[in-house]
């Protein structure tokens, strides 16, 4: 898994799905079982197959398993058939072609609600607003202002409870020394946090064709008809979230070297 701060240079490479009839029993490559009649294979390098749905060994859904998975050469698997394979499998088959007709049905009825033109309409209004520069501003500023805002409060707080004790040189040198730590504390959390979620956007971008190929084969739901871009969004939000860790760099640096002269002060 690549962790790097860095975008991945292309998102892995989705499955190319295509329905067949296995007229010759073979093996399903997630669950190992017997695979006959209907079921699909995979065009693209790996050439896997599956069946409609649900598998053999507990498998609940063969297919949505495999659209999990990159498209990459691999070896076919083997398995064992037993006594009674072939005709549960039958019965799986009718049961998963149930189950996908309530989920087509339920998806043109949202439709017919008109519920999915709300959400092309509220994906196009967000990329129509979306300024990178604009945005960069507003983490700037967040950024700065959040973090003056707390050593502000923290200063204020603790000077007004030590002051009585200790008079105003002293309760100032303490107020002082503890809106540092916490600043120091806060930046190092930020940044902490903003790396988590650029590696987290990271890896949605490497996984996007992958959840696309989900969507669309399971749920039946195109998303780039929706105008929502998996793979777009996670760049563009990992272009944001790098600028913003820059400045959090940069602040969880300043606060450092504060702090080694406040513990000088104290």
């Amino acid at each position: 898994m690549d962790m790097s701060l860095s975008p991945p240079k292309s998102p892995l490479q989705a499955h190319n799905l295509k329905p067949k009839v296995f007229l010759v029993p073979t093996w399903c490559s997630m669950c190992k079982g017997v695979l006959v009649g209907s079921g699909f294979q995979c065009t693209g390098p790996c050439k896997m197959r599956c069946h409609l749905g649900l598998g053999a060994n507990m498998a609940e859904h063969c297919k949505a398993e495999l659209l999990l998975k990159t498209c990459e050469e691999t070896e076919q698997v083997q398995g064992k058939y037993r006594f009674g394979d072939l005709t549960k499998q039958i019965f799986r088959n009718e049961h998963q072609r149930i189950k996908d007709l309530v989920v087509k049905e339920v998806v043109k009825e949202q439709k017919g609600f008109g519920k999915f033109e709300k959400l092309k309409a509220y994906a196009e209004a967000i990329q129509e607003k979306w300024d990178l520069p604009k945005i960069k501003q507003y983490v700037l500023y967040g950024i700065l202002l959040s973090d003056l805002a707390i050593f502000l409060l923290i200063y204020c707080l603790v000077l007004l409870i030590a002051l009585p004790l200790h008079g105003y040189a002293r309760a100032a040198r303490l107020a002082w020394f503890q809106a540092v730590s916490n600043f120091t504390s806060l930046s190092i959390f930020e940044g902490l946090l903003l790396v988590g979620i650029h590696l987290l956007l990271h890896q949605v971008l490497l996984y996007s064709e992958l959840l696309h190929s989900f969507v669309r084969e399971i749920l039946q739901i195109d998303l780039r008809e929706l105008q929502i871009d998996v793979g777009r969004a996670s760049l563009a939000l990992s272009e944001a979230t790098f600028y913003a860790l820059q400045i959090s760099g940069g602040m969880a640096v300043l606060a450092i070297s504060m702090w080694f002269r406040a513990v000088a002060i104290v």
